[in-house]
């Protein structure tokens, strides 16, 4: 079984310092986004994901050996810290994780914060996830057939643990929207939400429409 131990240091939700994990740095990681190597890790370096500037995002993607399925990924925990104005939110900052069976392919997402809001991450002081694997920590996998917003872990494993990993990311991006039926009215409410500017949020509520309305 791999182990995949996945530390970094987080240093803000939209500016946050990832601790690049042995596991993975073994097999390689690029940055993209708003991510850059910093000093100052827990301890040494770290890398800084900032999202309240353009592009509104950024986030290491890390390299994965041929053959890895989901139940091998055995840790996913991360040394965290955010700056001093920031806070986790809007299920950012998270792990993605990209699966697929061939003919079910997406991303299972396990977030970064205090469950079940995933939100008031303390500022300024470095804390440690925990295995985000284990435990009451659920994990989002909704994009999947048959998936949850909130599925434990040992669920996952079972509808998904054969499944092959394309892809592991840590990311924190700037902005979030959520679409439910109104119970009273024929319309859709959409919730949304921008760590950047109101412009932005103006964008992110114009494409959250575009998508429901083609959604139904």
């Amino acid at each position: 079984m791999r182990k995949f131990l996945a530390s970094f240091a987080l240093v803000g939700a939209l500016a946050l310092t990832v601790a690049i994990g042995t596991a993975f740095a073994a097999t390689g990681y690029t940055l993209f986004g708003e991510a850059s190597i910093v000093p100052g890790g827990n301890p040494g370096n770290a890398v800084k994901l900032v999202s309240d500037a353009a592009p509104g995002y950024g986030g290491v993607d890390y390299a994965v050996p041929a053959g890895t399925t989901f139940a091998d990924l055995q840790t996913l925990s991360t040394d965290y810290k955010f700056e001093a104005d920031d806070s986790c939110g809007g299920g950012s900052p998270r792990f993605q994780v990209d699966v697929t069976n061939g003919s079910d392919t997406g991303t299972i997402f396990v977030y970064i914060g205090p469950p079940p809001a995933y939100t008031l991450c303390p500022p300024s002081v470095w804390l440690n996830t925990g295995d985000l694997l284990e435990g009451v920590n659920p994990i989002d996998t909704s994009q999947l057939d048959g998936g949850t917003f909130y599925d434990p872990y040992a669920t996952a494993l079972l509808k998904y643990g054969s499944y092959s990993v394309t892809g592991v990311q840590v990311v924190a991006d700037g902005g979030w929207f959520a679409a439910r039926p109104s119970g009273t009215e024929d319309v859709y409410k959409i919730y949304a939400e921008s760590y950047r500017s109101q412009e932005h949020l103006r964008q992110v509520q114009s494409e959250a429409q575009a998508i429901v309305a083609a959604a139904i």
